[in-house]
């Protein structure tokens, strides 16, 4: 997995964002099963200008996931199953949290006075624009062939969140 680090971005967001998790996808006519149930999702989350201090530095740390490559090893493994069940998340989210995780903890204990916000989107944080606007362009056409995940690293507004992940 590569190591991503996108610094000096510009932080934009709005709660327009935050509707993004009721649209529609594969299998969930009614957007994200976790919207308005879990406490870290819309539209139980405030927007980021409520839990951080949107004038401090803002950087974009994750990591990047070759999906093409693991779905022709899991082909090759599996020959019957379908293009969607080779991509499935199943298959490869655990081992990319993993490593997000284990990169975002060693960077908070470098830089102990930033919090890193692992879903961005649920606080209404546009981070596609923000990295497009840093010449970062994600790739959303299906099938995916690369994935990238990551967190918002930013200084909180309460001192008691500093290195955390949250």
């Amino acid at each position: 997995m590569q190591k991503i680090l996108i610094e000096n971005l510009n932080l934009l967001y709005n709660k327009h964002v935050q509707g993004l998790c009721k649209l529609k996808y594969r299998g969930h006519k009614d957007g994200c099963p976790n919207y308005g149930k879990l406490n870290n999702c819309p539209p139980k989350t405030p927007l980021i200008d409520k839990l951080v201090d949107i004038k401090s530095e803002c950087k974009f740390l994750g990591v990047g996931f070759d999906l093409k490559s693991h779905r022709e090893k899991l082909r090759e493994k599996h020959p019957n199953w379908s293009e969607w069940k080779l991509g499935c998340l199943l298959y490869w989210q655990n081992k990319v949290n993993k490593e997000l995780y284990k990169i975002t903890k060693e960077y908070l204990r470098e830089k102990g006075s930033f919090v890193a916000i692992k879903k961005p989107e649920a606080y209404g944080v546009n981070i596609t624009r923000m990295l497009y606007d840093k010449g970062f362009q994600l790739d959303w056409k299906h099938p995916l062939n690369k994935i990238v995940k990551g967190v918002l690293i930013i200084k909180p507004l309460n001192k008691s969140n500093k290195g955390k992940l949250i």
